[in-house]
């Protein structure tokens, strides 16, 4: 399993990674921590960690056809 850093890290030097939205996506994680609400909190953490997956999917596997990536 790798730490936290390194996730990040790893979806950061993605080719093509959008570091805006990157950093968009953790102050929205930020801002549900913040609220005090563990659902809210729960709910980003859940949207970050899959957008980051699929991130990561789409540039190992940028022409498709991995069939273990998610179908959203």
């Amino acid at each position: 399993m790798l730490e936290p850093f390194a996730r990040s890290y790893l979806t950061a030097t993605v080719p093509g990674a959008d570091l805006g939205w990157l950093a968009e996506r953790h102050a929205a994680v930020v801002a549900a921590l913040r609220s005090g609400d563990p659902d809210r909190a729960a709910d980003a953490m859940r949207v970050h960690a899959r957008e980051a997956e699929a991130q990561v999917l789409r540039a190992r596997h940028p022409l498709g056809g991995d069939e273990t990536a998610p179908s959203s």
